[in-house]
């Protein structure tokens, strides 16, 4: 029964024994028996076996009581927290037994030790591995949700990370299987889990042990002459009784506490005589048998990596990336044999990483690898012939059971044709973008950008409550120009009068084309009315010189409307509305002109 099972029971069995009947059982009453509660779910202590049978280190432990003192037992296993509610009922007069912590000292009355079990932290048993608790720094420990050994864990390894599983068979499944390579559990415990998964041998306990976890059994407060009866019962029990049910319950690791090894040792001695002439015959047919299927495992693997479209590595975290192992891989990534790279006998798998990538490369290992997480990255190398690769690698860090990286295992592939195929799309993109927002005979934002734009400039007048003018700007004697000399001589002087225009106003004003020989200029930041007008004149002027084109020499001019923001709106179909009757004004008063939509 878990410590916080028992917790949570304290308030509510206490109320329980408050408003019990006052029915009950008598055990002193010649041939009744003593009704025993006890929860089933802690193999080996007591469990429920395929039959439904009641089984366990207690189950044995109170029928030899009962053989001892001829009193009849009554064992009824039940779920953890239903154990003191039924001995708060008055329908069991015990509860069997149950690991001792102060909430039960406190609400009901204990026996004297049945049992006792020392609880430890577990951990491969690798002849490099650690051996005693101090050797740990920040370990991960699984652990069973609510075990007392939560609390005491976290001061005697401070910085150790714990996952938490509800139930022990999910732990030691998790151990089974490798998914869990460290565990905290008291001694029987683990020798009966990891014995029927058989990898009783793969562990070892840490010394020294986090803490003694004693078993007793439990009684209702005053209850002191039944007590006493089960006392004197289990100290007629003597020391080799209690080795015989350890032996039949128990199969010791290889390094459980010393109290367990006496217990079983004697037992253990004529069977490891007989067992070892059984292992010697078996260990040459198993060691070739291993053998063979770890060769074959080997060449499966060797063939995969070999058929993959890149190389795996394995290499040191320092700055040239020394190279432990890499597949046959390396030689279309890089034109390098493996034995080059191994070790950088020849080359080191650092300097073939383009100058400019290898810092980058290097901090972004650094940061995925501090964060115990896997990195994907693309750079670039210098192969063996010299040329120039794009290559993707994912990897990762491995860490040694101490918490310290041992080295970094991980995939390069080549990718430069996807980074070629990517560089055209984006290029496309760009070209399809410019097209979008240009003018593709002047090169001018065209009206989508002048809209965007100009909706920008106004936003700033809002926030920063100044002024943005609009000029609107319309060439006089473009259509006759046009319609003598032609489309294609037209298009020079729309392209000649787009690049004056671009040289007359400052480097901060925009100049778009709207559509035929109609331009606009937004000129930002205005000071005073006066700044709007100044431009003006300087487009009118820059428009009213001859244009040379085709070999001809042709005569236009311009005539411009402006609008102030916010004077005159402070929306982009307000503004140029106002701007184009102001062109219109303009141009009636006798071209080469400029008007104010204020003055209209």
């Amino acid at each position: 029964m878990r410590a916080r099972d028992l917790r949570g029971l304290v308030l509510a069995s206490v109320l329980l024994l408050r408003a019990a009947p006052a029915r009950a059982h008598e055990p002193d009453r010649p041939g009744a028996p003593m009704v025993l509660a006890q929860p089933k779910d802690h193999a080996p202590f007591a469990f429920l076996d395929e039959s439904g049978r009641l089984r366990g280190i207690v189950v044995d432990l109170w029928s030899l009581w009962s053989r001892k003192t001829g009193v009849p037992i009554l064992l009824e296993p039940c779920a953890a927290p239903a154990a003191l509610e039924r001995l708060a009922r008055r329908e069991a007069d015990v509860v069997a037994a149950a690991v001792e912590t102060a909430a039960l000292a406190e609400d009901w009355d204990l026996s004297a030790p049945l049992l006792q079990t020392d609880v430890h932290v577990f951990a491969l048993a690798d002849p490099r591995g650690p051996r005693k608790l101090a050797e740990l720094s920040r370990p991960a420990i699984g652990i069973l949700r609510d075990d007392a050994a939560m609390d005491v864990l976290p001061a005697r390894l401070p910085g150790a990370s714990l996952r938490s599983f509800a139930a022990t068979d999910d732990l030691f499944s998790a151990v089974g299987v490798g998914h869990v390579q460290m565990f905290a559990a008291d001694d029987a415990t683990a020798a009966w889990q990891l014995s029927r998964r058989g990898v009783l041998g793969r562990y070892r306990p840490l010394e020294p042990p986090l803490h003694s976890a004693r078993w007793r059994a439990i009684f209702r407060k005053g209850d002191a002459a039944l007590r006493a009866q089960v006392d004197a019962g289990f100290a007629r029990i003597t020391e080799a009784e209690r080795s015989e049910l350890l032996r039949k319950w128990m199969i010791p690791p290889r390094r459980l506490p010393a109290w367990v090894r006496k217990a079983l040792w004697p037992g253990l001695l004529g069977l490891g005589a007989a067992a070892l002439l059984v292992h010697w015959a078996l260990l040459g047919r198993e060691v070739r048998r291993r053998t063979t299927a770890l060769r074959e495992s080997e060449r499966r693997a060797r063939t995969l990596m070999d058929n993959l479209p890149g190389m795996a590595y394995r290499c040191a975290n320092d700055r040239e990336w020394t190279v432990e192992f890499v597949s046959d891989g390396c030689r279309a990534v890089t034109g390098w044999e493996p034995s080059d790279l191994t070790g950088s006998r020849t080359v080191a798998y650092g300097s073939l990483i383009r100058e400019e990538d290898r810092e980058s490369v290097w901090r972004d290992v650094q940061a995925a690898v501090d964060a115990r997480r896997a990195f994907e990255l693309v750079y670039r190398i210098r192969t063996r012939s010299g040329r120039e690769r794009w290559v993707w690698e994912r990897g990762c860090g491995v860490f040694g059971q101490d918490g310290a990286l041992v080295a970094l295992e991980g995939f390069v592939s080549d990718v430069t044709e996807r980074q070629r195929a990517e560089e055209e799309l984006r290029g496309t993109n760009r070209e399809l973008l410019d097209q979008a927002f240009h003018d593709p005979l002047t090169g001018l934002p065209n009206r989508r950008a002048f809209v965007e734009r100009l909706e920008a400039a106004l936003a700033r007048c809002g926030r920063e409550r100044r002024r943005a003018a609009l000029l609107y700007v319309d060439l006089d004697g473009f259509k006759e120009v046009n319609d003598r000399f032609g489309h294609a001589v037209g298009d020079q002087v729309l392209a000649a009068a787009a690049r004056r225009l671009r040289e007359a106003v400052r480097r901060a004003d925009d100049v778009s084309r709207l559509g035929g020989d109609e331009f606009a200029v937004v000129v930002d930041g205005l000071a005073a009315h006066r700044d709007a007008e100044l431009v003006a004149r300087q487009v009118v002027e820059s428009l009213s010189g001859p244009f040379a084109v085709a070999g001809v020499e042709v005569w236009v001019g311009a005539s411009v409307g402006i609008a102030v923001a916010p004077d005159d709106g402070t929306t982009v179909e307000d503004l140029t509305a106002r701007a184009d009757r102001a062109m219109y004004a303009a141009k009636a008063g006798g071209k080469g002109r400029w008007a104010y939509a204020a003055q209209t």
